[in-house]
């Protein structure tokens, strides 16, 4: 799942926008700090099907393509911006606080808040690229999930090492959420 949710969120970025029907449960992922579960993080199968349907179009490719290289610059991004973060713990515990302040306030608050606070941690780890809006909140997802895939063991971009394992679970996920 957090294969999929990090190519969604990878997608989002190079759109530069976020469908307003996921929106909204982006802005949840984002702030869902302590998930019992990696279903809870990212909203069910359901949540990250679209995502996980990528990420297997991309993962089963003999050879990449060339609209693939925006979405995996991103990946990439994601994994760095998860790695550095890693190695600023009093950061990492700044960020989490401010999560859990981010949601407590009102939902109309909570994106514009979200975006300020991605600038000001991607600058602190040495992006120099400010970003508005919906390329913000999907900054900040795909970032929430590759610091999930990295807390989960994940130590690659889920693109750059595929294994058979990981395709069988991305199957077994659509499947689930096409029964539902």
């Amino acid at each position: 799942m957090a294969a999929g949710a990090m190519i969604q969120a990878a997608r989002y970025a190079v759109r530069g926008r976020i469908p307003s029907a996921r929106r909204d449960s982006t802005v949840r992922a984002v702030l869902n700090i302590n998930p019992c579960c990696v279903e809870q993080a990212f909203n069910g199968p359901g949540g990250v099907a679209w995502g996980v349907r990528r990420y297997l179009g991309l993962a089963t490719k003999q050879f990449r393509e060339p609209q693939d290289e925006p979405v995996l610059q991103e990946l990439k991004r994601f994994m760095r911006l998860a790695r550095r973060l890693r190695r600023h713990p009093t950061l990492e515990r700044a960020l989490r606080w401010d999560l859990q302040h981010i949601g407590t306030l009102h939902p109309d608050q909570r994106t514009p808040a979200l975006v300020q606070t991605m600038n000001r941690v991607a600058a602190a780890l040495g992006e120099q690229e400010d970003v508005a809006g919906d390329r913000a909140l999907a900054w900040f997802y795909g970032l929430r999930v590759a610091w999930l895939w990295r807390s989960l063991g994940g130590w690659h971009s889920p693109a750059s090492h595929v294994p058979r394992a990981l395709n069988r679970a991305a199957l077994d996920i659509i499947r689930e959420a096409s029964s539902h």
